[in-house]
């Protein structure tokens, strides 16, 4: 005779029942399906049991890895780029390779119109643009009207030789000249004007016997301009030239441009387009110039360009 389960045995057993699909629901929901062993018995999986059984391990699949970047194996480290970083630079053609006006504009040139003042007309607009200026009492040997910049030209510093040099003297007409180029380096964001001199008594051309215009306090070498976003354009550094290349127009192909020899020359050429000197000399022009640009107003100009 079969003895049947009493109710209370039967009770209990369904509770149980009850009780563990409960908890396969729950870690069906919590986590991915467990594997199962011999039939059909969910094999629990606690994380703080003792590492499974051989059988365990054979059963239980290891979770897939993250996908990896696309290109990118899943047991590397992404490699360094082999290709060289594009180019910053604008592209061509840059503004300094315009056309320059050369001879031609000479007649027509502010520099033409400073060189032909007198003293008191020069002093007179020297006045009447109200430029910082200080008039020098005392031998300036060359100089037709001696004086020193006292304070910056539209908002630009030109860092000459103090009042213990003469190098820090200059002519009224080359102060006319440079209102004129501070007002083009202010659009250009420029602060500040590092000047190596502009007077040099008895100074003359190379291999002549010549007067150069820094003995008439006409001329200025200039080493280096500052930028108001902090960088220095530095001639020797940053032009990027030779002797015998084309500073400006269509044929200045500097040999390897950055940004700053961009802006140098643009600078430099945008000056000469405004006749604002009569000769401007670059590194392009001869070894002695490899560090500095040479700008001057003539009083009796032979000619007109920028080299």
């Amino acid at each position: 005779m079969i003895r049947r389960p009493s109710t209370s045995r039967q009770l209990a057993l369904a509770w149980n029942l009850a009780v563990t699909l409960l908890a396969a629901s729950c870690a069906w929901t919590a986590s991915p399906p467990r594997p199962t062993g011999p039939g059909g018995t969910a094999v629990a999986a606690v994380a703080s049991a003792a590492p499974p059984t051989s059988t365990a391990a054979a059963a239980s699949p290891a979770p897939p890895a993250a996908p990896a970047p696309m290109g990118i194996a899943s047991d590397e480290a992404p490699a360094a780029s082999s290709s060289a970083a594009p180019s910053s630079l604008p592209p061509e053609p840059w503004p300094f390779q315009s056309p320059v006006p050369g001879r031609e504009a000479i007649a027509g040139s502010r520099a033409t119109r400073y060189g032909r003042l007198t003293s008191s007309q020069c002093r007179g607009e020297v006045r009447k643009r109200g430029i910082p200026v200080l008039y020098v009492r005392g031998p300036a040997r060359g100089i037709a009207t001696p004086l020193r910049l006292t304070g910056p030209l539209h908002g630009v510093r030109f860092l000459a030789p103090g009042q213990s040099s003469a190098h820090g003297i200059l002519d009224c007409r080359l102060a006319l000249a440079l209102d004129d180029f501070a007002e083009i380096l202010a659009h250009y964001d420029v602060d500040a004007v590092h000047v190596d001199n502009y007077y040099r008594d008895r100074a003359h051309l190379p291999g002549s016997r010549k007067p150069s215009q820094h003995a008439y306090g006409l001329a200025i070498d200039l080493t280096a301009l500052e930028l108001h976003d902090g960088r220095t354009l530095n001639v020797e550094r940053d032009w990027d030239g030779a002797v015998g290349d084309a500073p400006c127009g269509p044929e200045a192909h500097p040999r390897e441009p950055t940004d700053e020899t961009i802006v140098l020359r643009n600078i430099v050429c945008a000056v000469a387009r405004a006749g604002v000197f009569h000769f401007m000399l670059t590194p392009d022009f001869n070894a002695a110039h490899h560090n500095h640009l040479h700008f001057d107003v003539e009083r009796k100009p032979p000619g007109m360009g920028v080299r």
